[in-house]
């Protein structure tokens, strides 16, 4: 599948911006720390690739504002640009985290969260939207949109992709640590639980 790539934004660990992140990045960055108010199964401060400390906040109110951040820096970067004068118009893939009423992500819930960020991202751009689709398939998400949106995009459509997870949430970091899921001396192959939105 060819096509440009007409802007990239960023939220994440390392900057609320993509500019910022790649700054980090350049000089070396990991975006890595440890919680002081969270201890692993392992009774040390989890380490997680988070920008702050977990708090009450639900997973979806904290993807909100990551991709909320990330929709600034997006239409920052297309300020002035004709992005969609030569297009037949815009659609949009969002892509989330698979569903888990354990981890406070149930179904709906998801759904509901994807349609509402479907149509502000719309509604920020300011393109006519021919149609959104969902993808509640974790890190496969980005892929699975991109194949599903080739021939639209080959046509011409421009293809707004959002993919945003983020485990800052504190009853979504308990249900990993209850089911032994989390990087830990004890679990040296556990998730490192991070946040970010592309």
């Amino acid at each position: 599948m060819l096509g440009a790539i007409a802007a990239i934004g960023m939220s994440t660990a390392l900057g609320a911006s993509r500019a910022e992140t790649l700054a980090g990045l350049a000089e070396g960055a990991v975006g890595l720390r440890r919680l002081r108010g969270f201890m692993g199964d392992d009774y040390r401060p989890q380490l997680t690739a988070l920008t702050d400390e977990p708090d009450d906040k639900s997973a979806l109110q904290q993807m909100g504002a990551l991709a909320d951040a990330a929709l600034t820096d997006l239409v920052g970067q297309l300020a002035g640009d004709a992005m969609g004068t030569e297009r037949t118009g815009l659609r949009i893939a969002i892509c989330l985290p698979e569903p888990d009423a354990g981890q406070g992500l149930p179904a709906d819930h998801l759904h509901r969260f994807g349609t509402a960020l479907a149509k502000r991202a719309g509604d920020r751009l300011g393109l006519p939207v021919e149609g959104s689709t969902l993808h509640f398939d974790g890190g496969a998400g980005v892929g699975i949109a991109l194949s599903g949106h080739r021939a639209a995009v080959m046509g011409g459509t421009s293809l707004l992709v959002i993919a945003v997870d983020s485990y800052r949430c504190r009853s979504r970091l308990n249900a990993l640590i209850a089911g032994g899921r989390l990087f830990s001396d004890l679990c040296p192959y556990g998730l490192i639980p991070g946040e970010a939105a592309v």
